[in-house]
């Protein structure tokens, strides 16, 4: 743990490993759901998340790949976000 804080980052600014960030900052965890779009049209994904093997995984059925793993979405599609749900910030 020292390691990690001697790095420059400070105990607020650390994430969770089932918590990842979105573009705009929020926080991403199990049970919500992420849009990012990919392709030429841009095709639109909503991808609800769950966790498996300590890993947050986007489920996006009709799609290839049907899942993917949250952490390295950006790699390839560059940007992805957390849609808002009813009573959560």
């Amino acid at each position: 743990m020292n390691a990690v804080l001697g790095s420059g980052m400070s105990r607020k600014n650390k994430v969770h490993p089932l918590v990842l960030l979105d573009d705009n900052g929020e926080r991403t965890i199990a049970g919500d759901v992420v849009r990012f779009s990919y392709g030429i049209p841009p095709v639109v994904v909503d991808a609800p998340i769950v966790e498996r093997g300590g890993k947050l995984i986007g489920l996006c059925p009709g799609h290839n790949p049907p899942e993917v793993k949250l952490r390295s979405l950006r790699r390839y599609v560059g940007n992805w976000w957390r849609m808002p749900l009813l009573g959560r910030r």
